[in-house]
């Protein structure tokens, strides 16, 4: 298996040294570096050549996007491919994030196993992504992280309430696929008790994140991740039909395997 060269730039101390211990002893991963700040990060770059920088976004000296920015003019054989971390988990930075070619962004607190299957599989990849790698034969996705990426990669805001209601719905109706016929009578009040509010509420957030998406744009992201066409996208979809159809996207990705 090849070595994966990885440079960390997190301020945190104590957080940069967890990712060193918990990714140095993967087989497959050598941390050959590790900054505090912007500044001694880029210069470890053109040190020290990693092929992958898990990058968080706030930094003292020159912060992740101005990193981002200084990569781009670095000949493309010579950039990492960047895994970028934050605790924010707002639409318009992963946006900007996503201009400035990053992988993958995750938000924290990471998952150890998931950050590594990002490390390993980033190297690889020919365009950014916000979607999970394929996992293993008998090893499903999990659904949870695979509803976050694809909302993520649609570009559903997260600040909305919208947004984790959706979220909710789609863990619920990708292993229960009958509730599609029951979303008033059961999948709404059912995320109603979990977030404490009405079903009523559920909806009209559900439909205003929707509608928000597709004003910024979304319709296009969602035709390129789900492969509709445009003629069925033209006009917004309701609320069963998107979490029908980013359903089908998450079962189709995660693969059944008998589950």
């Amino acid at each position: 298996m090849e070595t994966i060269r990885v440079l960390i730039a997190e301020d945190n101390a104590l957080q940069r040294s967890l990712l060193a211990d918990g990714l140095d002893g993967h087989s497959g991963i050598q941390i050959v570096g590790a900054a505090a700040n912007g500044l001694d990060a880029l210069e470890m770059i053109q040190r020290l050549h990693p092929q992958v920088l898990l990058l968080d976004m706030v930094l003292p000296s020159l912060d992740g996007f101005g990193l981002l920015e200084k990569l781009q003019q670095f000949p493309a054989s010579q950039r990492p491919a960047v895994i970028a971390t934050t605790s924010l988990g707002r639409d318009d930075f992963i946006t900007r994030a996503m201009e400035l070619s990053v992988a993958y962004y995750m938000v924290k607190p990471l998952d150890m196993a998931f950050l590594t299957r990002q490390i390993l599989s980033a190297v690889h990849r020919e365009a950014p992504v916000l979607s999970a790698p394929a996992p293993p034969p008998d090893e499903p996705e999990d659904i949870e992280r695979l509803a976050t990426a694809m909302l993520m990669q649609i570009g559903v805001p997260a600040h909305l309430s919208g947004y984790k209601f959706i979220r909710s719905a789609l863990m619920m109706v990708t292993d229960r696929p009958e509730l599609f016929s029951s979303l008033t009578r059961v999948l709404y009040p059912e995320i109603a008790r979990e977030f404490g509010t009405t079903a009523s509420c559920v909806e009209r957030a559900i439909r205003h994140a929707i509608s928000l998406t597709w004003d910024r744009g979304g319709g296009e992201n969602y035709r390129k991740l789900l492969g509709r066409q445009a003629s069925t996208i033209g006009d917004k979809p309701t609320n069963s039909e998107f979490l029908a159809q980013v359903g089908e996207g998450i079962r189709l990705r995660r693969g059944r395997h008998g589950r």
